[in-house]
């Protein structure tokens, strides 16, 4: 009878749903080296002592402005910051001003942004300070989550030294975060033109390549820089992402180890390495990459909400919504989570209100979000609504075997027999490893359409397939005769 046939779908995870064939699974989506520097250009001719006969302690101070106006000797004309200035040619001003710049930095890395702002914007306000110290504050902005903040400061260092490429490659990174990729790339290749060993400018260009699916170009972009580029951390961390899009795992996961071991304070190295585990069906060490990233860089959207994801997979379904919690803004595929957060946790309300606000905020899956909603309604027994979520999700998608399958079920609940064998059916045709939509087909072509022939190539395929139901032998017993 019905609900016999129906009682093979209650070990059927709801929160499990494949992205691809439709059927139903597991939800899947050292000390830091020393920077190196680019080398500076030679001068092409001696320089001629300025002043002679002077005494020491004037000579000093004379020495000390020409540092500051970047005409220092010694190859170093070119020096256009005061940390460009060797360390030994510096005034004390100058090496604690610098010293800021560093203790900044430092701060950065080990997570720390209010101590690293504290340092950033004493440097700032410093008579001689430069573009430089503008470039580190905008950093910290950014790294809080206050990128308009953070585009003033990156527009004035530029406005202070005209061409100045990290502080260009910076305004092109908040646009590309914003969306503005064309935009964005515009500032990219205008950094790698005025500076070749702007690491920043060569991993946005390799990023924008990349949202356009371009992982080929992106790895030529990369693959023929020089060891100083093609070693720099947000480098590597772009050439995993294109490894990751070619397929190639574990070449991902051991480039975006080198960009974690050059940089460990680069959140987006933590995150592809989340993913390559991920992809790994590691999940495991993919929550550990995700709590470790979020330890240095709390604001990262990208990480907590693959974070809330993991938690899911991994039935921690109150840790994802806490996790989610923490996001400044829900998108659509955050809701999706929170949606499946809700039903591990038993709550079909809260869930369905989820799925329907990520419908509303356009999730980048909605033929999932509308099978998701349509699987929901089957266990709360609404069939009606079952129905018409299984339509939509077949609309949005029509290589989605498990929405054919929830189509046929409720079509069958609604003793619509003759669409429900025509959408079970299709649920067969595009996924024939299938199991249970094999028997529900057999019985409805069986026990409610009068299809014996039908229903005995169901039954057949079914047990050729290791079903165990071991009612079937006995159905194919029958039709057999």
């Amino acid at each position: 009878n019905q609900d016999e046939m129906l009682d093979e779908l209650d070990d059927v995870r709801l929160d499990r749903v494949s992205r691809s064939s439709g059927t139903s699974g597991a939800r899947k989506r050292s000390s830091r080296p020393a920077p190196r520097r680019r080398p500076r250009r030679q001068p092409t001719t001696s320089r001629t002592p300025l002043f002679v006969g002077v005494g020491a302690g004037a000579l000093a101070v004379v020495a000390t402005l020409i540092w500051a106006l970047g005409f220092g000797g010694d190859g170093h004309a070119d020096a256009r910051l005061i940390s460009e200035i060797p360390r030994e040619h510096r005034s004390e001003e100058q090496q604690q001003y610098v010293a800021l710049l560093e203790d900044a930095r430092d701060h950065l890395r080990s997570g720390d942004d209010v101590k690293a702002m504290a340092a950033a914007d004493k440097a700032v306000r410093l008579p001689l300070a430069d573009a430089e110290a503008l470039l580190v504050r905008a950093k910290v902005y950014e790294r809080q989550g206050d990128l308009d903040t953070a585009l003033l400061d990156y527009q004035e260092a530029e406005k202070q030294l005209p061409g100045y490429a990290p502080a260009v490659a910076g305004i092109g990174w908040l646009l590309f975060e914003r969306g503005e990729h064309q935009a964005a790339d515009q500032r990219f290749r205008a950094a790698m033109t005025s500076d070749p060993y702007c690491g920043a400018a060569f991993a946005g260009a390799a990023a924008v390549l990349l949202h356009g699916g371009a992982s080929k170009q992106a790895l030529a972009l990369l693959d023929q820089q020089n060891d100083d580029v093609a070693q720099d951390p947000r480098v590597l961390v772009w050439r995993g992402e294109a490894l990751l899009q070619e397929g190639r795992t574990d070449d991902a996961l051991e480039v975006f180890r080198q960009a974690k071991r050059g940089d460990s304070s680069l959140w987006r190295a933590y995150l592809g390495l989340a993913r390559s585990y991920e992809r790994k069906d590691d999940l495991a060490a993919a929550e550990r990459e995700c709590t470790a990233g979020l330890a240095l860089a709390g604001q990262a959207g990208q990480l907590r909400q693959l974070h809330a994801e993991l938690l899911v997979a991994l039935d921690r379904h109150r840790d994802a919504l806490e996790a989610l919690g923490e996001l400044r803004r829900k998108d659509g595929d955050a809701y999706v989570i929170e949606g499946l957060a809700q039903q591990g946790l038993d709550k079909p309300l809260k869930a369905v209100a989820a799925w329907t606000r990520a419908l509303e905020e356009d999730p980048s899956e909605p033929a999932l979000v509308h099978l998701l909603l349509a699987m929901q309604h089957a266990r709360d027994g609404d069939w009606k609504l079952c129905a018409e979520q299984a339509e939509a999700a077949a609309r949005r998608d029509g290589r989605l075997a498990r929405a054919a399958f929830y189509r046929g079920i409720a079509a069958f609940r609604l003793e619509d027999f003759d669409a429900a064998g025509e959408a079970l059916a299709r649920a067969v045709e595009l996924d024939g490893s299938d199991l249970t939509a094999r028997y529900t087909l057999g019985v409805v072509y069986m026990d409610y359409l009068e299809r014996p022939a039908d229903a005995l190539a169901q039954f057949e395929a079914y047990l050729a397939a290791g079903g165990d139901d071991p009612k079937v032998a006995g159905f194919v017993e029958k039709l057999s005769r």
